[in-house]
């Protein structure tokens, strides 16, 4: 931090400090202050200030303060020890305890991009690791961009659909990479409806915390009265018998196979798949447990719980994959043995040929390869736990077994989603009333 004096008239002298990057427009900031009286004077203001500096810097440097959240707070310091030495060190330990305490700014000058960076300090704790850098993404790229320098108190629903109407017409302008030079700039590519309403929900659940602030930051939530685009179902595209025969024949001898069996018959999620171990798998009773998931963050690999109480369920299991995990378990442990691996100590069903965690990403690219072989474009990992779900309904299982099986949330989630599967069985239930009333005469 510097800082030097100089002498603008008798008793009266400029005190500039530089205060680094404004970490918006990347500038450097240099303030200027006047004091009166002798030079001695003016170097005990100029030791106030630079102290006031030094006393924010450590009082945010263990903390997830953001760079413009702590050059706020820095000229607030500085404006707080303005005045005698008396009133200067009360005042400054006040803005010293806001920090530590984690209270917000004065509200009147509070921004959204300062409260956001909050909002996302205060939430980290609750969500997992990979949900929170989808919220962090989100944020920075496109939020801040777009509503960032607005005050928050200032901030209207008319601002947040304008927002969304930009989003959807060509994304934030700020949020995408500058072009190098002697390149064109890319075209503008619109951001789908079903993305701009999760941005849509992120910033309502962030500004509706600020209602709800104590004290209260807003006296209503702006978003609650912007209207979010309303994205069109996406269908997911299931696999009919004879694709899932055309595809398992495609995966014949290679490591995809049992997997791609084990999805096709338990409809599990991508993470719930890669986190199963062979204690959740009860062979003699051929039953499986959900009872963690692996998860890809930009720190690497984690296992975690089910988020949900619905997440963690039993399965049963058809004797053919129960056998079919039998010879996977003699087959792993062989292999293991023959590269002198030992024992899995995380005793994953599904790991890399060297023994590790399979990255959830280099999965489902590996299977998008394989069903290109198998002739199946268009078809993903996720569309197998999607077969699995509509051949059950198809089938006539209950509905409310379906749910409990997949894991989701409600039956009306469940129907909600695959309602269209039920709609298609009309014909079915038409038959069915036409054999119950066989030999009735008089209709």
């Amino acid at each position: 931090m510097r800082g030097h004096i100089r002498q603008r008239a008798k008793d009266s002298w400029s005190i500039k400090i530089d205060i680094g990057k404004d970490p918006v427009t990347q500038k450097r900031v240099s303030k200027w202050y006047v004091a009166h009286g002798g030079r001695r004077a003016a170097e005990r203001e100029l030791a106030r200030i630079v102290a006031a500096i030094n006393a924010v810097q450590a009082a945010t440097a263990d903390s997830a303060c953001d760079e413009e959240l702590r050059h706020r707070w820095i000229l607030a310091a500085i404006d707080a020890v303005r005045g005698s030495k008396h009133d200067a060190e009360g005042e400054l330990a006040r803005v010293i305890e806001k920090i530590r305490d984690g209270q917000p700014l004065d509200p009147s000058k509070l921004t959204v991009r300062i409260y956001l960076g909050q909002w996302l300090t205060s939430i980290q704790p609750s969500v997992s690791p990979k949900t929170f850098e989808r919220y962090q993404e989100i944020v920075k790229r496109h939020l801040v961009p777009a509503l960032g320098d607005t005050l928050l108190r200032r901030l209207s629903s008319l601002q947040i659909e304008a927002y969304y109407a930009q989003a959807r017409a060509g994304g934030s302008l700020r949020s995408r990479p500058r072009p190098k030079a002697g390149e064109a700039a890319a075209a503008p590519a619109g951001l789908s409806a079903r993305t701009v309403r999760h941005h849509h929900r992120i910033l309502s659940q962030a500004l509706r915390k600020a209602v709800e602030a104590q004290p209260r930051l807003l006296n209503h939530n702006p978003a609650k009265g912007a209207k979010a685009p309303k994205p069109e179902r996406q269908e997911i595209r299931a696999l009919d018998d004879a694709e899932i025969k055309q595809l398992l024949a495609a995966a014949q001898g290679t490591a995809l196979r049992q997997p791609v069996l084990l999805d096709l018959t338990t409809g599990l999620r991508r993470g719930e798949l890669l986190g199963l171990r062979w204690k959740d798998i009860d062979l003699a009773k051929g039953t499986l447990t959900v009872a963690q998931s692996l998860e890809q963050t930009k720190d690497g690999l984690r296992f975690k719980p089910p988020k949900t109480k619905s997440s963690r369920r039993s399965i049963t299991l058809p004797p053919v994959i129960v056998e079919m995990l039998r010879r996977h378990r003699t087959d792993q442990t062989e292999a293991r043995l023959k590269i002198g691996l030992g024992r899995d100590p995380d005793g994953l069903v599904f790991t890399r040929a060297d023994g590790e965690p399979i990255v959830p990403d280099e999965l489902s690219k590996s299977f998008v390869r394989l069903a290109r072989r198998a002739r199946l474009d268009g078809v993903t990992l996720h569309g197998l736990r999607h077969t699995h779900i509509t051949q059950l309904l198809g089938r006539g299982v209950p509905l409310k077994v379906v749910s409990e099986r997949a894991g989701h949330s409600s039956v009306a989630f469940t129907l909600d989603v695959y309602g269209h599967v039920l709609s298609g069985m009309q014909d079915q239930a038409t038959a069915a009333i036409q054999e119950a009333f066989r030999g009735v005469s008089d209709l």
